[in-house]
Parts: structure tokens; sequence; C-alpha cells
């Protein structure tokens, strides 16, 4: 059975494979004007992985992590992957195997990389916000301006 920080380091590593830059679980992706912040973290009290995605608007400071952005995202919510097959992943007392597991979670940070990489202009992030890519984030007042 697959443990956090095999599954944590299979993300680590994908994300790295898919030009995000970072190390152990804070991977950062820079555009012109925005900035991304991915952060792995392990659920206390369980075998469990969340996938937090912050987005920040100023890219002349760096974030600690995704609750420091004006808008904070789950990756089971972001509609880029099946919701199902995330939260199965992430749940590492699921009835998944590892092969499986190790696929979804590779398939999983390949998917996020490529959305946050295709989104590095303040005009992108505003389309997919109003595509509702970001309808079920955490937004803070002012960043919906």
């Amino acid at each position: 059975m697959m443990d956090t920080a095999t599954a944590r380091t299979t993300l680590a590593r994908s994300f790295a494979e898919s030009g995000m830059v970072g190390r152990g679980s804070t991977w950062r992706q820079m555009g012109s004007g925005v900035q991304w912040v991915v952060h792995i973290e392990r659920l206390p009290f369980r075998r469990e992985l969340s996938v937090d995605v912050g987005l920040d608007f100023q890219v002349e400071t760096r974030p600690q992590g995704p609750g420091n952005c004006p808008v904070v995202l789950g990756l089971e919510l972001m509609g880029i992957v099946d919701k199902a097959t995330v939260v199965e992943a992430l749940d590492l007392d699921s009835r998944m195997s590892d092969a499986s597991r190790e696929q979804a979670l590779i398939l999983m940070a390949r998917a996020l990389a490529s959305f946050l990489g295709s989104h590095l202009t303040l005009e992108s992030v505003r389309s997919a916000y109003r595509a509702g890519s970001m309808a079920a984030g955490a937004i803070r007042w002012d960043a919906r301006r």
C-alpha cells in the first residue's frame, strides 16, 4: 500500500517534469502578472493528501502557500480531472491499486501543470474565471475585481 511520502514524491516529480519550479510540498508557476502556488498537504490524522492551488496577482512577492493568495482552489473541484479519481487517488486508504494510484497521481499533476501553464496572464485567468473553471474556489472580494 502506497504511503504518503511516496504519493507526495510522485506528485512532486511529475510537477518538476512538467516544468513547475519548487521542491518538496510547494511548487510554483510564474507568469506575467500572476503566479500560481501549489501545495501538497498531508491531512492530519488520516492517510490522505490534498492538493491546494493558490493564485496571486503579484509577482514581486512569493506567498508561502495557497492560503496566502487571494484565490484558493482545490484540485478536485477545478474540473480539469475527474473529481472521483482525484479523491480516490489522494485517499491512500482507498482500494485503488498502487499502480493505478501512481498513474492517477501522474496524470493529475500533469493536468494541473498544463492548466496553470496555459493561464499565466491576467487575461487568461479572467477567461478561465468567466468560463467557470474557478467557480468552486475561495476568491477574496478584492480579487474578484
